[in-house]
């Protein structure tokens, strides 16, 4: 089996024998037609052999290879395999022929040319280009290799059908679990026929087992010992495959997202329902804060033009290049109202959806019709200047006025609505025809983008140029929108970017806002004009933060044909979108982020939970400290008056009798251990620890006897019961980060600079370290439940960089697998109380975790829409149902954590239930129930 296939055109023949040579120079064996394929074979379907056998497909870009029909099949049939693809630039060519699959990947760069007398001259740095491709080779590599494997065999079973090539047993899971686990980032991703070959090999192996879970019931009624194994086993496989179904359902789930987002919503319920495993948590959390989400497809009519919502939002109105005119119900989905086709030419609708302006085909006028009623309104608006040149139509925001532009001499008519009359004549200038126009807010300002990829204003009331071109596009522009407070233009075309342009200074705001993966076709600000939706030829939709220029969430890609339009509904509760094939699509906009409730505080930024998770400590302004009631969020007691300049640290004990707080005051800042009682909300024990530095901390043993307090290098223990010091002060060799005792109090973890330390309680003396490869500093620390696995966050100054999450085998204290990264500065780490999640805290969001394996829930982290600095700390409240942070600011969040909240979303998104043949397609076998009981069953 070849690790690369070459894929190049004959007149690069000898520079592509150099990199053959120089790859197998680097170990790297590769396939290529002229050494690979035998003598008197069908010389097509072996190239499509090595393509489909080989691990990557290194295509190479020149003028001659980008028009080969040969090579264009190449890279269809690498495409269709899912092989990893690395093009190589060797001669310079022009991108608008190359291939779309090779025009949106980095390139590599290592051209040539050639001179008398066949002279190769290499213009990049050769080496350095092997080298990347060794590098992209061996990125994943073993993974690489594995779908290389399942590849070939799943397409011997297609072309066989036999049910000896299935996989099974432990091939079985471990195919699964490989696919399961791959995210939507790592190249290359699982093919259709793999996930087909899958599905089919988990239909026989259920079928198998069926058979096999019989025999072992009858082996139970002969002997009662064997019975007794035999049951173990098979719960013990009964286990192992519901653990793998809900990995391939989780699966199913994450491909079928962009396909069909209502499936999608189901298979996640069902693989969590399956088995709770981070994987299946992980999609059931990404499904419940999709934004926007699917909410209805409405089938319109073919060569769909416009489309505008009523006034009140309630009715969405659609118009066909042919004039028929189709009116929806947005909340029953329901087509109310259609028009027969009475006219045929280009629409425009009212931004009320009112009125309806159309070229009359054939005649040199512009009809006005009346939605509700189907009748004309007034008469044709006539300018006499020969209408069949009409390229635009466009009305104002106040619906008055209409303008019409004109191919033949690059003129636009303002018309009068009310009187039926043009209010004046532009003429934009020169050769270059209009391809977008749209009015301001106000609609005092005409944009109009023309085909020469520049942009004029005009003021309308003065009929005068404002300003100079606006230039910034390199291709065509399409489309044109303003904000709605009229500051901003926004506009969109083949280059694949957005501009957004100040219209008080003429020029771009920032950099032009790139990732889109084809030509820009429509663009839409929201009523609140905080987010913008792009939308492309491919079918994709964007939505971009217009303040922080960032995309929201990631791209809705493969919705069907190109985006036309995209409309927000006045009450930014819905979007809607349209291709020519005449698809409505209603997109859901009130997802957000899992919030429960937002509220304030007088708070410095220094909290607490208590242990029943019914109270806040926080720290005020002024140094004391307050004790909340969560529910009211009233005060419970006077206020703790602590006598410091500042408060450092704070904790509850886990009995709840106690609270402890370190505090420093004075000229020098002396800190002092105070113990509070929390029936008489007085001090009742002090302890000196010396004076403040950066690094203070406090953590009661979880049976409530003993405090471990450190500042900078010095760690005491503390005997809450009769608040005395335990034994003497202990200096580290580091600066103690964090502290945390196991579940039995036995042990305390200290994160001592780049290494975690334990300490026997009852000795107080070192019991060993656990390593830290990264050498960054562990400044969080938790245990799970059983005590077994120690969880550590670490700062961003280490070897690689990043916060990470590291977990440890406290039984022969080694790292469990490899540090991940948490992507920002962790700001506070808890282990939720079924030991199932970790959340962390970082800037604006959190991240959830699930806990075996460690992984990332969701594709994104949890952002605080509050907008307030960033999160300080997180604390589950003791039923699992709820996280709750803390920001400096003294706002606090509660947020949705529990899976059935999650689940009650996502029933509420689909809608439905799934059909009789859907539910065949993924459970064979298996007794059909409903996902969603608020639903009937499907059909």
């Amino acid at each position: 089996m070849s690790h690369i296939f070459i894929s190049y055109a004959r007149k690069d023949i000898d520079f592509a024998q150099k990199i053959v040579d120089a790859l197998a120079a680097n170990n790297l064996d590769t396939w290529i037609d002229w050494k690979s394929i035998p003598k008197g074979e069908d010389w097509e379907q072996e190239i499509y052999h090595g393509i489909q056998e080989a691990d990557a497909f290194l295509f190479l870009i020149s003028p001659d290879s980008v028009v080969s029909q040969m090579c264009n099949k190449e890279i269809a049939h690498a495409v269709k395999n899912g092989k990893r693809i690395l093009p190589i630039v060797i001669r310079e060519t022009d991108s608008k022929s190359i291939h779309p699959e090779i025009s949106k990947r980095n390139w590599i760069f290592c051209r040539y040319k050639k001179a008398p007398p066949d002279i190769i001259i290499i213009l990049d740095n050769f080496d350095d280009a092997i080298q990347q491709v060794q590098v992209v080779i061996h990125t994943d590599y073993e993974w690489l290799k594995y779908h290389t494997k399942l590849q070939i065999k799943a397409l011997d079973w297609e072309r066989i059908k036999d049910n000896s090539r299935l996989l099974r047993g432990k091939e079985l899971r471990e195919a699964e679990q490989r696919l399961a686990e791959i995210n939507r980032q790592e190249d290359p991703q699982p093919t259709k026929i793999q996930r087909e070959y899958l599905l089919a090999s988990r239909r026989f192996e259920e079928r198998r087992r069926q058979r096999v879970s019989i025999g072992l019931t009858t082996g139970i009624l002969i002997m009662l010992a064997i019975a007794f194994v035999a049951v173990w086993q098979w719960q013990s496989a009964k286990e192992q495959t519901r653990v793998a179904r809900a990995r391939e359902l989780a699966g199913f789930a994450l491909t079928q997202r962009d396909e069909r987002f209502d499936v999608s919503l189901l298979l996640s319920i069902e693989a969590f329902r399956k088995a709770d495993i981070p994987q299946s948590r992980s999609v059931l959390l990404d499904n419940s804060r999709a934004k926007p989400q699917l909410l209805r497809y409405l089938q319109g009519h073919p060569n769909l033009r416009k489309i505008a919502y009523s006034q009140d939002g309630n009715t969405l109105i659609s118009v066909s290049f042919d004039g028929t005119v189709q009116i929806w119900d947005v909340t029953t989905h329901k087509l109310v109202d259609q028009w027969p086709s009475k006219f045929y030419g280009y629409p425009a609708l009212s931004p009320d959806g009112k009125i309806l302006a159309v070229e009359d085909f054939g005649k040199d006028t512009i009809s006005l019709w009346d939605i509700s009623t189907h009748q004309r309104i007034g008469q044709p608006l006539d300018g006499h200047i020969g209408l069949s040149d009409l390229a635009e139509l466009t009305f104002s925001p106040t619906g008055k006025m209409l303008a019409s532009s004109y191919y033949k001499d690059s003129s636009i008519i303002i018309w009068d609505v009310n009187k039926s009359q043009p209010a004046s004549i532009l003429l934009t200038g020169g050769d270059f025809g209009v391809a977008a126009m749209a009015f301001s807010p106000d609609s005092g300002i005409l944009a109009v983008a023309k085909y020469d990829n520049t942009i004029v204003l005009w003021n309308l009331t003065t009929q005068k140029q404002i300003g100079p071109p606006l230039r910034g596009h390199t291709d065509s522009i399409w489309c044109l929108v303003f904000s709605p407070d009229g500051k901003i233009l926004a506009s969109g075309g083949e280059d694949k970017s957005i501009i957004l342009w100040d219209i008080t200074s003429f020029q771009s705001l920032g950099q032009p806002l790139r990732g889109q993966s084809d030509w820009i076709r429509s663009v839409a600000f929201s009523p609140d004009g905080r987010t913008l939706a792009t939308g492309t030829i491919d079918g994709s939709i964007f939505l971009w933060d217009v303040l922080a220029r960032q995309p929201i969430g990631q791209p809705i890609i493969g919705i069907g044909s190109d985006v036309w339009n995209i409309v927000f509904d006045p009450d930014n509760k819905t979007m809607a979108s349209n291709g020519l094939d005449g698809t409505i699509i209603l997109w859901d906009l009130t997802v957000s982020e899992p919030i429960a409730q937002l509220f304030t505080l007088d708070s410095a930024g220094l909290w607490a939970l208590s242990p029943d998770g019914k109270s806040i400590a926080s720290v005020g302004v002024d140094g004391n400290i307050t004790i909340w009631d969560l529910a009211s969020r009233s005060t419970l007691a006077k206020i703790l008056i602590t006598k410091s300049d500042d408060i450092w640290s704070m904790a509850f004990s886990p009995d709840g009798k106690s609270l402890a707080s370190i505090g420093c005051r004075g000229e020098f800042n002396r800190c002092e251990m105070t113990l509070w009682n929390l029936v008489s909300y007085q001090p009742v024990g002090h302890l000196f620890i010396g004076y403040a530095s950066n690094l203070i901390g406090l953590a009661f043993s979880p049976d409530s006897r003993t405090l471990a307090i450190s500042n900078a290098y010095t760690l005491n223990f503390w005997n809450v019961e009769n608040h005395q010091p335990i034994g003497q002060t202990i200096t580290g060799d580091g600066l103690i980060y964090s502290l945390a005792f196991s579940p039995d109090s036995k042990t305390l973890a200290t994160g001592i600079s780049q290494k975690v330390t334990l300490w026997n309680t009852n000795t107080r003396q070192s019991v060993g370290d656990l390593p830290n490869d990264d050498r960054s500093n562990i400044t969080y620390l938790t245990f799970e439940l059983d005590g077994k696995t120690l969880i550590g966050g670490t700062d961003p100054n280490g070897i690689s960089g990043n916060s990470n999450i590291i977990m440890w085998n406290l039984a022969n204290h080694q790292p469990i697998g490899q540090p991940l990264s948490a992507g920002v500065w962790i700001s506070g780490l808890a282990l939720s109380p079924d030991g199932r999640m970790i959340a962390t805290g970082g800037q604006d969001s959190i991240t959830l975790w699930g806990v075996g394996p460690l992984m990332p829930l969701g594709q994104s982290p949890i952002r605080d829409t509050s907008l307030t600095p960033s999160v300080d700390g997180v604390a589950f409240t003791t039923d699992g149902k709820l996280l709750i942070t803390g920001n400096g600011d003294g706002t606090f969040i509660l947020w949705e954590i529990d899976s059935q909240s999650w689940i009650n979303k996502i029933c509420q998104r689909a809608g439905r239930n799934f059909t009789r043949a859907e539910w065949l397609q993924y459970f064979p076998g298996e007794e059909y129930h409903l996902t969603c009981p608020q639903y009937p069953a499907g059909q």
